[in-house]
Order: C-alpha cells, then sequence, then structure tokens
C-alpha cells in the first residue's frame, strides 16, 4: 500500500547493489548485469510518500533534491508513467488473469481479482525477471542515436547506460550502504525517562543510553527525534 514505508524500500532498492535482491528470487548475476547503484542528484514524485519531512534526511544528508511533480499531472512524469505498461507488456501474454475493469457493485459482473492465481513473492520475481531481460536484451528500435554512438553497438538498455556513463557527464555518487539505509528510516518523537525512551508505546534502554546519562533526569521533560 502507497506509505513512506514502501517508498523507503523502493528508494533503498533502486540506490544499493541488485544482486542481492536477484539472489533472493532465484537469479544470479554480476553487478554489471544492473549497474544502477548509487545515489542520484534528484529524485522526481509526485506529491504522494515524499511530499512532508520523514525524506527530509536524505536530502540533508546526501544532499539529494526532491522535485515534486503538480497533482493530476501524469505528463510531468510520461517516462516514469509508461513503463508500468512497458514493463507489464514483457509478461502480459504469458501471466494469468488479465487486469479489467471491476463491475460487480453495479452490474454484478466478474471481480478479476479473485481470479488472482500469483503471490507477492511470485509477482516480484517475474517482474525483476523482465527488469533483467529487458535491461540486457531488449533492443530499443526507436532510439534517438547521438551522432558520436559507435553504429555497431545494440542499442539496448544496458549497452546505452554503459556507454553515457563513459562519455557523458553524471554518475551516481556511491554511499555506504548502512548509511542510506539509516537516512532513508522514518522519524518519530519520543520522551526520555527513568525507564528508558519511550516510542510507539512502549520503553527501550540500551548500554549506550545508560552510559551517556540520558537517562537521568533534572525535573524537566526530554524530547527527543529518533530514526
Amino acid at each position: 500500500n502507497p506509505s513512506y514505508v514502501t517508498a523507503m524500500h523502493a528508494l533503498a532498492t533502486s540506490m544499493l547493489d541488485k544482486t542481492e535482491l536477484c539472489d533472493r528470487y532465484g537469479f544470479e548475476i554480476t553487478p554489471e548485469q544492473w549497474p544502477t547503484v548509487g545515489i542520484p542528484d534528484a529524485i522526481l514524485a509526485d506529491r504522494g510518500e515524499l511530499l512532508g519531512y520523514q525524506i527530509e534526511s536524505l536530502e540533508k544528508a546526501f544532499a539529494v533534491r526532491i522535485e515534486n511533480t503538480p497533482p493530476y499531472r501524469g505528463d510531468a512524469k510520461g517516462i516514469v508513467e509508461r513503463y508500468f505498461r512497458t514493463l507489464q507488456a514483457e509478461f502480459k501474454p504469458f501471466a494469468p488473469g488479465v487486469v479489467t475493469e471491476t463491475r460487480v457493485r453495479k452490474r454484478g459482473g466478474n471481480d478479476y481479482r479473485l481470479d488472482a492465481t500469483l503471490t507477492l513473492e511470485d509477482f516480484t520475481r517475474i517482474i525483476v525477471a523482465s527488469i533483467l531481460h529487458r535491461n540486457q536484451h531488449a533492443v530499443l528500435t526507436k532510439y534517438d542515436r547521438d551522432p558520436d554512438m559507435p553504429n555497431d553497438m545494440a542499442l539496448t538498455p544496458l549497452n546505452l547506460w554503459n556507454w553515457g556513463i563513459q562519455n557523458r557527464t553524471g554518475r551516481l555518487r556511491n554511499a555506504p550502504a548502512e548509511a542510506l539505509r539509516i537516512a532513508l528510516l522514518p522519524r518519530q518523537k519520543a520522551t526520555l525517562s527513568d525507564l528508558g525512551v519511550s516510542c510507539f508505546g512502549a520503553y527501550y534502554t540500551s548500554k549506550e543510553l545508560l552510559a551517556s546519562g540520558w537517562l537521568h533526569r533534572n525535573g524537566d521533560r526530554r524530547i527527543t527525534s529518533l530514526y
């Protein structure tokens, strides 16, 4: 479901190495087969999960610019919108069931959601396989080739990416995976007391907290921001 937690996982997946992800779903790849690893200069969003203070930690820690498109303007990010259909076109003829308009409430028609046969893990495996196949083997016949591109280079997404990294400006910035995950974590206000850090209706403590003296109260109520 749409939420900041879902966006957090999506952003972490897109910026980190994909070999572990592929291995989880049964695909053995090398980093060169899916080389999009790193932090971009800007992230384009649509005023959804990234419109708020939760993403500010990523902005400040890695100088990432968050850009939000106006509401009801899918044309402002047409490449992203089109790719939903592009990816589905790869596997739709081979997957059971087709998503259609639901008319159950008004006309008593068939509810396609009751015909579902894929689990979330099955669907994710299909998406990963589709991306791997498209990146390495799909030839973009309508791509506008630059004059200095080699004529014998197959216009697959992976070849275009590697050629652009070598011959054009701009490069994703590398960052430690743990630091990136911490910067993406949601923030929550918590209070300190003799019992520990109070957050989500529970108390938490650790050796580091006790050693730092955070739990020693002087009559003032303390509020902190945790990740």
